[in-house]
């Protein structure tokens, strides 16, 4: 098996694969070819100024990517890449992890099945940023983290599954048609935290991490609905000085200070909406009216 770790790998790894050819005509371009954990805003951010910079050039992309941070690069893309009228695929195979075998013989089935099933999708009328998982069509912000044991360890619910791909195309949702102008938002903001909150979390230990230099903090609060009296005067303090958004999973108190809460988007969406909103500005209100803004599809109906 042949992994792609720089740009002279490319024309090897597409002789692997003569199929690919045979669907469409292919230009390859190259982004990093490190691990999947080191893939953040530098990389979407080039993932998404090669497919505006072609956007007229090409009928689909697909973008190939090791699954463990595939929805957060899928996330972003959904966010920078606005009024989309082409097919942005992203897939990759859980049977392959940087060129070692994790299911003896499947090596080959897990890349070469992905990438012809993801092609067939680019090549299709689909629109917008998608997610080959497995079989399933899923939206690009439609991705959470697996509630069970998994081939992947991330799940879509079924209001975010387009479709199924075996030996065909099976649409269950068409994609709407848009005459809007395509939109290329390039600026992300890396210089976020994230803040998991757990009972007996010191606050003043908390508070000493966080950077002179961020401009956007994200509490997770997980299941809770509310905050300590004591963090929560300390948070309201920060909140004057830069953008808090206060995460959970469950209807909450809204406590006092100047935050913006959400509870009706994943964690990974409000991650990279948090990032992409601070690239735009760093203004409270307008940083506020984005996060709240359905976008693209990423707001949990209840």
């Amino acid at each position: 098996m042949i992994v792609v770790e720089k740009e002279s790998d490319i024309p090897r790894w597409l002789d692997y694969l003569p199929e690919l050819k045979i669907m469409a005509d292919i230009e390859p371009f190259f982004i990093h070819g490190g691990k999947s954990s080191e893939i953040g805003p530098e990389e979407w951010q080039k993932i998404a100024k090669a497919i505006a910079k072609n956007y007229k050039k090409f009928d689909g992309f697909v973008a190939i990517h090791e699954v463990e941070t595939l929805p957060y690069t899928a996330s972003a893309l959904s966010f920078m890449l606005q009024n989309l009228g082409k097919p942005v695929v992203l897939s990759g195979s859980p049977l392959m992890t940087r060129g070692k075998k994790i299911f003896k013989d499947t090596s080959s089935y897990g890349l070469r099945a992905n990438l012809i099933n993801a092609l067939q999708i680019a090549c299709s009328n689909t629109q917008g940023v998608l997610i080959l998982l497995g079989s399933q069509i899923v939206r690009g912000i439609g991705l959470t983290k697996a509630t069970s044991a998994s081939l992947y360890p991330f799940e879509a619910k079924p209001d975010q599954i387009l479709g199924k791909i075996d030996f065909g195309l099976n649409l269950f949702k068409q994609s709407q048609v848009t005459k809007k102008k395509f939109k290329f938002y390039p600026k992300i903001e890396n210089r976020v935290q994230i803040i998991d909150f757990y009972p007996g979390l010191e606050s003043a230990s908390v508070f000493k991490s966080i950077k002179e230099t961020t401009r956007g903090l994200l509490i997770n609060l997980q299941e809770l609905n509310h905050l300590p009296s004591h963090f929560a005067a300390s948070l309201a303090k920060l909140s004057k000085k830069i953008v808090v958004v206060i995460y959970s999973k469950s209807f909450f108190e809204e406590e006092k200070g100047d935050f913006i809460f959400i509870n009706n988007i994943s964690l990974i969406n409000s991650i990279v909406k948090l990032m992409w909103a601070l690239g735009l500005t760093y203004n409270k209100r307008k940083v506020k009216k984005l996060m709240e803004e359905d976008l693209a599809g990423e707001i949990i109906k209840r």
